[in-house]
């Protein structure tokens, strides 16, 4: 019986490696930099701005909440979801970035140099916020 405890905790233990592993690796091979602007999918199924992280290259931009973008790097992003146009934004730390984006029905363009991404080891422990 001992023998089957033993067994049953190294298999929950091995599980539990597996579920760190797959939540810091990812983390760790992204690309290093990022202009700091989270996004999310509007009614009209645009990306758009949904945070911007203080101090960081999109702020500083001159970014807001609700820019949708139109195109990365010359790439457009029309009928594109999030994670394909969150994949193209993030790059080499220090690169420049060419975002046009929508904002009350103008084009605006930005040419934003990425900033170190630090990985925010807090945020990956951290246990989810319960929502009312």
């Amino acid at each position: 019986m001992n023998k089957n405890i033993i067994e049953i905790v190294n298999m929950l233990i091995a599980i539990l490696i597996v579920i760190y592993i797959s939540t810091i690796i990812p983390q760790m091979v992204r690309p290093s930099g990022i202009i700091g602007a989270s996004w999310d999918l509007n009614k009209e199924k645009e990306v758009c701005i949904v945070s911007l992280t203080k101090g960081l290259p999109a702020e500083q931009a001159g970014l807001q909440v609700n820019d949708c973008v139109v195109s990365v790097d010359g790439k457009d992003m029309s009928g594109r979801g999030v994670n394909y146009a969150v994949s193209k934004m993030y790059g080499k730390k220090y690169t420049v970035i060419n975002l046009e984006v929508k904002r009350d029905n103008q084009i605006l363009k930005y040419q934003i140099k990425r900033a170190k991404r630090k990985i925010d080891w807090l945020l990956i422990f951290r246990k989810p916020v319960k929502t009312k």
